[in-house]
């Protein structure tokens, strides 16, 4: 299962090499961190009404963004993708068996919109990445055997993590009752 894993997230890769085609890429997530590169800050541009979106995860795209142009932007968004499966994947294990929740992963990571956004300059990837973060602290945090100080460190985690996500897209707060 580990290979098919591995051969899921090349197939993946291979798309990080192509141009970007995404249209809310191409739209504003490129547009929008080129703004904040030229300007050297974070700023408001009429053209693009996006600026005024929660900017977190766009920041990583930046970096990438900074040093290989669109290719470094989806390579941060490849590596968003890997994070993600990670997290399901230690997610899964908590209930599952290790073969159960590899498999989980390997069906998590063939979701066509994760294909899809782990190869393009789309924040969605980020930012269910750090939902599934804070979902595995919260759930983590329930375990009778923790100490209190561990489970307090894993619930400003989760905190953390799901601030990461409306940090990233105000739609998070929605999923605040889940939490």
């Amino acid at each position: 299962l580990i290979y098919f894993l591995c051969l899921v997230w090349l197939s993946h890769f291979i798309q990080v090499l192509v141009p970007e085609t995404g249209f809310d890429a191409i739209w504003y997530h490129l547009p929008v961190v080129d703004s904040i590169l030229e300007n050297g800050k974070i700023i408001f541009s009429p053209d693009l009404y996006q600026s005024l979106n929660p900017l977190f995860s766009d920041l990583f795209f930046m970096i990438g963004y900074y040093f290989l142009g669109e290719t470094g932007a989806k390579f941060i968004a490849y590596l968003f993708g890997l994070l993600l499966a990670f997290a399901t994947y230690k997610l899964a294990k908590l209930f599952l068996n290790t073969q159960l929740s590899l498999g989980v992963t390997i069906l998590v990571s063939t979701f066509q919109v994760i294909a899809w956004q782990s190869s393009s300059f789309y924040i969605d990837t980020a930012k269910a990445f750090w939902e599934v973060l804070a979902i595995l602290f919260i759930i983590k945090s329930i375990d009778v055997e923790a100490t209190k100080s561990y489970k307090i460190q894993l619930k400003i985690k989760s905190v953390l993590s799901f601030s990461a996500s409306l940090a990233t897209k105000l739609f998070s707060i929605f999923l605040l009752p889940v939490y």
